[in-house]
């Protein structure tokens, strides 16, 4: 380029300097980490269940326990009680509080296996990662060179 200068009227030489050459795109940015996913409820409602069950076997083993209590009031010696409306309550008794702390115990089971269980799932994904086959094509420019790449996963 030529260009003259105003003061002294001088032609002045510029040198012309080529433009920077192209380069290649940026990579493109790595998928974001998924964030936190929600849990599933159905561990929940298993505690809630056992717990719900747990209080019945605990009302069965109370109640029959104070039956049996009952009963040993009217007859402490068991083997010389003559009435026998006692002696069925005695034994309802002793049933019924057998039948609610195994009822409790299951309660419980339930309960402790539903927050174990809610403890140790892993959240489920909100956004899903693409399943199948994934390509990209990108091109690629730079000094001397033209072209393209290809990457893919599976």
């Amino acid at each position: 380029i030529r260009m003259e200068d105003q003061a002294s009227a001088q032609p002045v030489q510029q040198p012309v300097t080529p433009p920077p050459p192209a380069t290649a795109p940026p990579p493109p940015a790595a998928e974001p980490a998924p964030s936190g996913g929600k849990r599933s409820l159905v561990p929940l409602f298993v505690a809630g269940g056992g717990t719900v069950v747990g209080v019945v076997g605990a009302v069965l083993l109370a109640s029959g326990l104070g039956d049996v209590s009952d009963a040993e009031k009217l007859c402490p010696v068991h083997d010389k009680c003559t009435s026998q409306s006692v002696i069925d309550q005695g034994n309802s008794g002793r049933s019924r509080a057998q039948i609610g702390g195994i009822v409790l115990g299951v309660g419980a089971a339930a309960l402790v296996g539903g927050v174990i269980w809610y403890g140790v799932q892993s959240p489920s994904q909100t956004a899903k990662a693409p399943r199948g086959f994934l390509a990209h094509v990108t091109p690629e420019l730079g000094p001397g060179f033209a072209g393209a790449s290809f990457a893919g996963r599976f």
